[in-house]
């Protein structure tokens, strides 16, 4: 069975998700760059936040900068569909 994105909506997220980390990192005066998402790509949450926090010598714990941009998706993401035959 072959699987196409081809003409499917989806949400710019990446773009979102680099803006919201820039966001945030602007608050300490340090830039979120691109070689640092793809060190982080595919890790689980709390991972991929330490991994920000010790990277960039960010004042505050992993948990908090986890919940800093969630808080943030949670008013953004909330209307957004599911792709077609998703399940969580």
């Amino acid at each position: 069975m072959n699987f196409s994105l081809h003409r499917l909506n989806v949400p710019d997220s990446e773009s979102f998700c680099m803006q919201t980390a820039n966001e945030l990192c602007n608050n300490f005066n340090t830039i979120f760059k691109w070689e640092l998402r793809e060190k982080i790509m595919g890790l689980p949450g709390l991972e991929y936040a330490r991994t920000i926090v010790a990277t960039l010598h960010l004042p505050l714990s992993p948990e908090k900068y986890y919940e800093l941009p969630r808080q943030k998706f949670e008013k953004s993401f909330p209307s957004a569909k599911l792709i077609a035959g998703y399940q969580m």
